[in-house]
Parts: C-alpha cells; structure tokens; sequence
C-alpha cells in the first residue's frame, strides 16, 4: 500500500504493529513483515531515508530477519534514519544483533537509530558489545536511542563496554538508555559509563531509566553529578530510579550539585518513586530545592517523590521555594502520591511560594491518596491558581479511593 503524504506528516508517521514501514519523501510503503519478506521484496527500495521496524510480539521474526534488516539496509544509501523494534521475543538472540551491528557500521550517513530490544530474554552483554562497537564508527550519528528494559542479562560487562565506546561518538546530540529492571546493574557499571559520557561535549538530551535496578546507591548519584557538570550543551535531562532503595540524602544532594552547574537545561525530569520505603527524607529534598533555584534557564520540572513515608510539608516548601526563584519556568508537575504525612500545610507551601511565577503556562499537582488534606488545603491551591495568570492548564489529582464493605 502507498500513500501520499507531506514531510511533515512523514515525519510524524506512527509504525504499525506487525508492519515495516520504508519511508522516503513522498510516500509510506507498508509490507507485512515475515523472515522471507525482508530478506527478498524489500531490497528493491533503495531510496528510502528512514526505515522502521515492528517486530512487537511477532512471533514469525527472528534472527533470520534482523539479516533481511541488514541486506535491506545496505541497499539504502541514503538511509538517515532507523527504527527497530522487538518486544518479548524469545527467538532474537546475540548472534542476530551481532549481524544487525555489523550492518549498521557501514551506514555512514545515520544520523539516528532507535532500538528497542524489551525483555528479549536471550540477548546478553555480547549484544551490546556490539552494538557500541558499531556506533563508534558512524561520524553522524546525532541521536541514540537503546531499550534493554527487562533485558536481565545485561551486567557490568555491557555497560563497561557501552561507556569504552560511547565516548567515541562526537556528534551525539540526544542519548537514552532504559535499563529497566536490569537487576544486575551496580554502582561501578553507572561508573564506566558516566565516564564515557562525560567525554560527548555536545550532548543536549540525556535520558536514563534505571527503574528497579536495585544496587544502585549513593556511589552511582555522585558518579553522575561529575558526569553532567561538563555538559555545557545539555537542555533535557530525565533520571528515573524507581524502585532504587538504597539512594538517601547525601545521593540527592551530589545530584543537585551536579545539576546547578548546567547552564542550558530547560527540562529537567526527576523520577524517585520508592513504594513504601525511602531513606531520603526532607533534608534531601531540602538539598534539591537550593540547588533548583540556580538553574535559571529552567522552563520545564517534572518531580515525582510517590508513597514516601518520610516525606513531610517540610520537602514541599524546600521544593517550591527552589522553583520560586526561576523566573522562566513554565511548567510544572509534582508528584506527592500516598505520602502520608503531608498536610495542608504543605499545600499551603506551594500556594505561598509559587503564587508569583507569572511566566507558569502549565501545573500538575498529583496528591491521590495524602489522607491528611482537606479542604483547607484546596481552597489555598484555589487561591493561587486564581493568581498565576499565564496559565493555560491545570490538572490536579487530590482523589481519595473508597472503601465499600
């Protein structure tokens, strides 16, 4: 099937389940995907700047079509662009990745790649030695995108590889890597790898999920704070350790060292979800909030603190008095999910010390299930969203669930 469509809408293209997708600048072909289709009917194209790959949940793709992938692509000269997708395969393993690697270090003109490998239970270290040993070849590549999420094999070994060759990648502009409940992850694997992302100058996005990766500690947070603070460029960062319940307060506090020495950041998303059990306390957050208040170029915060028993009105007014100093901010989520020792008073923090951001176009205040709220505390958020008139949306969530017997 061929269909007409402009740039833009090229550009915006959603990939379809079970699907291919060979893009050029006039039209989207879509073929369905098995091992013979990509290894024969797909290599006729060979003008195409961008392909995408589906593989989600297909259970007819294998190792043998990551070689159609690659017979493909190397008939794309001008191939910028690559997308491929894998989800619970149980057929992917090392040995197709490897081909997959060897084909994308020919592609001299790549300028992207995103692979998404999402509890592929076979693949291993050797998969993104690799792959890293691939990237370092490509001059042009401006942004890396790598899913591991669930992928339990992954050790020290990968990631001390990832950051030997990632320093190599001098164009890299925009990096993410989810290691989602990849349980093996430890401090010294963080370590090799901040190391090897230190060296990339000219990095504006950085993302990594280290969801569930429960060794992680203090070591890890300081590792990173020195990683970042030689990001003259960066604008984006998101750090999610969910789960990781061996960070405490002195690991929040080099984080924000880290973070105030980054002169360009714009968006800075912060994810320290810990179910039911956290060593950080208010002194950390205190410690977040004096840094948060030097990062003046600051449009954009997303924090979330969720189910923390040690959290108290105290971190609300630390946090709302950083953000009270930036006067370029324009969004803001905060995130305080069953912290049960939250009141109204710190409701009434955030009324107080955000109630003069005039530049603020969007806020998202997520309390479900803080027992201790009332009514009084509503009407002072009332009160000073009635105040912020830049405001163009607003979503709060101050739910309570009910109990029938």
């Amino acid at each position: 099937m061929i269909t007409k469509t402009s740039s833009q809408e090229l550009k915006d293209a959603s990939h379809l389940e079970s699907s291919a997708q060979i893009t050029n600048r006039s039209n989207i072909d879509e073929i369905k995907i098995t091992d013979k289709t990509l290894s024969s009917q797909l290599t006729k194209r060979t003008d195409a700047f961008a392909l995408r790959f589906d593989g989600d949940n297909w259970h007819k793709t294998s190792d043998k079509s990551l070689r159609g992938l690659v017979k493909l692509m190397r008939s794309m000269k001008k191939l910028r662009k690559v997308e491929i997708q894998y989800k619970n395969s149980r057929t992917v393993t090392d040995d197709g990745v490897k081909v997959l690697a060897e084909g994308l270090r020919n592609l001299k003109s790549l300028q992207s790649i995103n692979l998404n490998f999402h509890s592929c239970s076979k693949i291993t270290d050797v998969s993104l030695k690799s792959l890293s040993q691939s990237y370092s070849k490509l001059a042009s590549l401006e942004s890396l995108h790598l899913n591991f999420w669930g992928c339990k094999r992954i050790t020290n070994k990968g990631l001390e590889h990832l950051g030997k060759y990632i320093q190599r990648f001098n164009s890299l502009q925009s990096f993410t890597l989810n290691l989602r409940k990849c349980t093996q992850v430890k401090d010294q694997d963080l370590s090799d790898l901040a190391e090897g992302l230190s060296r990339l100058t000219s990095l504006k996005s950085l993302s990594l999920i280290l969801w569930s990766c429960y060794q992680i500690t203090d070591r890890s947070l300081r590792n990173l704070a020195q990683c970042i603070q030689r990001f003259d460029s960066l604008q984006s960062f998101d750090l999610d350790l969910t789960f990781c319940k061996e960070l405490t307060d002195d690991g929040l506090k080099c984080l924000g060292e880290g973070l105030q020495t980054l002169t360009s950041l714009k968006s800075l998303n912060l994810n320290f979800f810990f179910w039911s059990n956290s060593n950080i306390t208010d002194k950390g957050l205190e410690y977040l909030g004096q840094s948060l208040q030097r990062i003046n170029t600051l449009q954009s915060i997303n924090l979330n603190f969720a189910e923390s028993k040690t959290i108290t009105d105290e971190s609300l007014n630390h946090i709302t008095k950083g953000l009270q100093a930036l006067s370029n901010l324009q969004s803001i989520s905060l995130d305080f999910t069953f912290c049960c020792h939250v009141t109204d008073k710190g409701l009434s923090y955030i009324s107080e010390n955000l109630k003069t951001l005039n530049s603020l176009q969007s806020i998202n205040l997520n309390f479900r299930q803080c027992k201790n709220i009332t009514d009084e505390g509503l009407s002072n958020i009332r009160e000073c969203l009635q105040k912020l008139t830049s405001l163009q949306a607003i979503k709060l969530n101050f739910c309570m669930f009910f109990q029938f017997y």
